[in-house]
């Protein structure tokens, strides 16, 4: 598997203008954000303000209307990030007890 090399100072994620429609209304508009390596980032809102759409957009699952993503300067969904990246769903809930953590035990993780 080739490794990725990151630059200090360089994003992992850079998103640019996204534009996003699901069942032909627009749901996410001309939305951009960069995170370099090193940052960490939460995504919050109201249920259907456009969280998961952001996220499976970000992750090439779904077509945006207009707008580039790069995850580690590669679009998504190519081959160079196979293994490389992950996110978890909300629907860990469905997962063994002995595996699950709250959302504190996850964020002093990340100390």
């Amino acid at each position: 598997m080739e490794s990725i090399v990151l630059e200090l100072g360089k994003p992992v994620l850079s998103v640019q203008d996204l534009s996003v429609a699901r069942s032909g209304k627009l749901i996410i508009e001309d939305v951009s954000l960069t995170v370099k390596k090193g940052e960490f980032i939460g995504i919050v809102g109201p249920n259907g303000s456009g969280k998961s759409t952001l996220l499976l957009s970000i992750l090439g699952i779904l077509k945006s209307q207009k707008g580039k993503v790069r995850i580690y300067d590669y679009p998504p969904m190519s081959r160079e990030l196979n293994g490389k990246i992950g996110w978890v769903s909300q629907a860990a809930s469905n997962l063994p007890s002995e595996i699950r953590i709250t959302a504190e035990e996850l964020v002093k993780s990340l100390r």
